[in-house]
C-alpha cells in the first residue's frame, strides 16, 4: 500500500468538515454540492482520474479557499443526498461515482458506481463546519 491508501484508509474514522459550494450553476435535483476537509488538517477529499476510473484522493487544499470560491471547483465538490438517516456522496466531476467504503476492515475509502453491493455507500453523517474568517473583497 502506498501513502495515499494508508491515508484513505484512515480516512473513514477521521472527522469531517462540510461547506457548501455556492455556485448556483450547478444542476439541481442531484443532492446539496459541498465540500468535504478532514478537521484540522488542511487536507479535503477530491477525485481525479487513474488510469480508466476517476479515483478518490486527498489532497493539501484548505476547505476554506474552496468555499470563498464562487465557481464550483468540481473535482472537490460532492452531492450529498440524504435519505433518511444516511447519505451518499457522489462526485460533482464524475457522475454515477460514490465515495464508498469496503465491507472489510481495513480497506481504503474509494469511489464506485456499484451502488449497495459490495460496497458501503450509504453513511451515517454527523457534520462540523469549521468556522470561517470574513472574506474580504479588494
Amino acid at each position: 500500500p502506498n501513502a495515499d491508501t494508508n491515508r484513505l484508509s484512515l480516512l473513514a474514522a477521521m472527522r469531517h468538515y462540510v461547506l457548501p459550494c455556492r455556485d448556483d450553476s450547478l444542476p439541481k435535483g442531484k443532492g446539496q454540492p459541498i465540500y468535504l476537509g478532514i478537521k484540522a488538517s488542511g487536507f479535503c477529499l477530491c477525485c481525479a482520474m487513474s488510469g480508466e476510473q476517476p479515483t478518490l484522493q486527498l489532497v493539501e487544499k484548505n476547505i476554506a479557499d474552496l468555499y470563498k470560491t464562487p465557481e464550483a471547483v468540481k473535482p472537490f465538490v460532492f452531492y450529498l443526498n440524504q435519505t433518511g438517516s444516511t447519505s451518499t456522496l457522489e462526485s460533482a466531476a464524475y457522475s454515477g461515482w460514490f465515495i464508498s467504503t469496503s465491507l472489510y476492515k481495513n480497506q481504503p475509502v474509494t469511489l464506485t458506481q456499484n451502488l449497495r453491493s459490495q460496497y458501503n455507500t450509504d453513511f451515517f453523517l454527523k457534520i462540523e463546519n469549521p468556522k470561517l474568517e470574513p472574506h474580504v473583497s479588494t
